[in-house]
């Protein structure tokens, strides 16, 4: 008989990464280079303002730092925007790592005999990007991003158009994510398992944990292993 479960999907940051970790100190570091290249703010001034323009812009938005400008009320000083642009990538890449235990937990899955995919709502180069930063790439039979889908999660139809491209049933899959609404009651409204990473929740996102009723709670990756629905794909052979 067949393993009930054959793909686990994973949403990708504070999932598969600490997103916000790196954003928030590349974004700190950013502010640090661009004072020293004359930008006319303190640093937690210009941090705060850096911060706050992500979450208002769009946090994969890539014209924060001339929003940035305009909102502290500075002028966009090539040399000042070209010295943050720098820092920011420098940081970044130093700081793009899978979480503790990611890639010895994908491994062991794959040798499980599951599928493994990404289904982010983060643009499609950005995502791939990441991916190769944390030399991600080979590991997963799909990613969808946001330029697959038509819309973002927690609609239907990422969970759906994932299913319909791995040819299974909703009740063979299982999605991991950090975002009690999109990722666990999103997969769980089309009949997969939603596994909540709770490693990755934010503490804004608190208030949706009483609208939620995960099917399974992991507080560090690897704990995936340990759950009876993954213990091997081939275990009702």
């Amino acid at each position: 008989m067949e393993t009930r479960i054959k793909l686990i999907a994973f949403d990708l940051d504070n999932t598969l990464v600490d997103f916000i970790r790196f954003k928030t100190i590349s974004a700190y570091e950013a502010i640090s280079a661009m004072r020293d290249a004359g930008l006319p703010l303190t640093q937690q001034k210009g941090y705060e303002c850096l911060m706050k323009t992500y979450w208002d812009v769009g946090i994969e938005s890539d014209e924060v730092l001339e929003e940035f400008f305009s909102r502290a009320g500075v002028s966009n000083d090539p040399k000042v925007l070209a010295a943050g642009i720098r820092q920011y990538q420098k940081i970044r890449s130093a700081f793009m790592n899978p979480y503790p235990r990611t890639i010895p937990t994908l491994i062991e899955l794959i040798r499980r005999g599951f599928s493994l995919a990404i289904l982010s709502d983060a643009p499609r180069l950005k995502a791939w990007k990441r991916l190769a930063e944390m030399r991600l790439m080979d590991f997963f039979d799909y990613v969808f991003t946001q330029e697959e889908v038509s819309e973002a999660k927690p609609s239907a139809m990422p969970f759906l158009t994932l299913l319909r491209k791995a040819n299974i049933s909703p009740f063979q899959a299982v999605m991991v994510g950090d975002n009690p609404l999109k990722d666990v009651q999103g997969a769980q409204n089309v009949g997969m398992i939603g596994i909540l990473a709770q490693y990755g929740t934010e503490s804004k996102l608190d208030n949706q944990l009483d609208q939620v009723n995960p099917d399974y709670v992991i507080s560090a990756i690897d704990e995936l292993l340990e759950l009876d629905i993954l213990q091997s794909s081939s275990q009702d052979k």
